[in-house]
């Protein structure tokens, strides 16, 4: 499936761009001296932590909000909604998972969380927390764009679950836990695909009579 493969790939990149916060080790320097001297050290320097952390972000033109908390300060780029609370629960989801990348499947939105552990001197004790929000809809625009002409209306859903990521399109969620394979429903011809690598269930609703006039 063409479609959820662009998708697959896209959270492998966002997969590979928040671990580049583990294995950077002028970053892990910068945020060992920020936990352990606090914002006001000498030795550390506010401004070269956010250029580092914008040069990952950039990589990724998919994440609509991008935030790395420390003990001491917050390093955001795009605007958190998610209240103290919420981002209190996801760092606890990441917490104690050898800084594993955990996927939190919420209505209308994906969360990726990330704990940064200290790997100087094997150490592994927590230095901030990666929290990133993605932009299905910027996602799905491009989907769209790349692989359908303007004529064609098709219509998508991105289910985790019971859990609706994406839709545009509410007749789909009768389909989210169909097994793989096409439905047709009155002038609906239905795809239904499970990516593999990460569990999620695209549906893809394109009009009957648009492909009989193939």
């Amino acid at each position: 499936n063409l479609y959820m493969n662009y998708l697959d790939t896209v959270f492998q990149r966002m997969e590979q761009v928040t671990y580049g916060f583990i294995a950077d080790q002028f970053l892990q320097d910068e945020l060992i001296e920020l936990r352990e001297w606090g914002i006001n050290s000498s030795y550390f320097d506010s401004e070269d932590v956010l250029a580092m952390i914008r040069t990952y972000v950039n990589k990724e033109p998919y994440f609509s909000t991008f935030l790395l908390r420390t003990e001491y300060k917050d390093f955001v780029f795009g605007k958190v909604t998610a209240d103290d609370e919420k981002l209190k629960k996801y760092m606890k989801t990441a917490e104690g998972k050898n800084g594993k990348l955990q996927m939190i499947s919420e209505e209308g939105q994906l969360v990726l969380v990330r704990e940064i552990r200290q790997v100087k001197n094997f150490k592994l004790t927590t230095l901030a927390y990666v929290i990133a929000w993605a932009d299905f809809h910027a996602v799905m625009d491009d989907i769209r764009a790349s692989f359908t002409n303007a004529d064609n209306d098709m219509k998508l859903a991105i289910y985790d679950k019971d859990i609706c990521l994406y839709s545009d399109y509410k007749s789909l969620a009768e389909y989210r836990e169909a097994k793989d394979g096409w439905y047709i429903n009155g002038e609906d011809f239905i795809t239904v695909y499970t990516s593999p690598a990460f569990g999620y269930t695209m549906m893809i609703r394109t009009s009957y009579g648009e492909i009989q006039a193939l």
